[in-house]
């Protein structure tokens, strides 16, 4: 992953990955979220072609299902963290493109 903007108020991050053969890419992660609501809009942007499922769901409640998104189709939720532990978030993203290469764009906001 890579920030591709930042500020006070908002961050951009980018990031490639490699659908498995059965067209999945899974990404976990937990950090320290200090209890704060995250804002999540993002976007597929390659491959052009390919049509997604996305899952984004926080181990503190949020997230989303978005289903027959095509590329450079935006969508957004709202992910809440815990004050007292790591919160958990993991994206699942399925294609009709097993075993290429993709890239997305996520911008977050913390409230």
């Amino acid at each position: 992953m890579s920030k591709e903007y930042s500020n006070k108020d908002k961050d951009s991050i980018g990031f490639d990955f490699i659908f498995d053969k059965n067209g999945d890419y899974i990404y976990t992660a937990s950090e320290y979220g200090f209890g704060k609501n995250v804002k999540i809009r993002g976007k597929i942007t390659a491959p052009e072609d390919g049509s997604y499922s996305v899952s984004i769901v926080s181990s503190d409640g949020g997230g989303g299902q978005w289903q027959s998104i095509k590329a450079s189709e935006e969508i957004s939720c709202i992910i809440s963290t815990s004050f007292f532990h790591k919160t958990t978030i993991t994206v699942k993203i399925s294609s009709n493109k097993p075993e290429c290469n993709g890239h997305a764009a996520i911008d977050y906001s913390i409230s």
